[in-house]
């Protein structure tokens, strides 16, 4: 868990002019965009999100494996 500290990852998505998405990132999204950073190891079911974010915006996500736990930050941005 330790490469997970101090991670920022930032998504790219489609946004209207108020900045909400048009597709909500999930669980499935963040670990792809984990898998993308060479972060391996981390599925869906590892990531704690209570439900999809669907708007521009910084998020500290948790992330939970083998009775560990670490927080990444997420910056969520419009895709140009």
């Amino acid at each position: 868990m330790s490469k997970l500290e101090n991670l920022e990852i930032i998504i790219k998505e489609k946004a209207n002019d108020k900045g909400h998405l048009f597709a909500g990132v999930d669980e499935k999204r963040i670990s792809e965009s984990l898998s993308e950073h060479h972060i391996k190891g981390f599925s869906a079911k590892d990531i704690a999100l209570p439900e999809p974010i669907k708007e521009i915006g910084e998020y500290d996500v948790k992330i939970k494996k083998d009775g560990q736990e670490a927080a990444i930050k997420l910056k969520i941005q419009p895709k140009k």
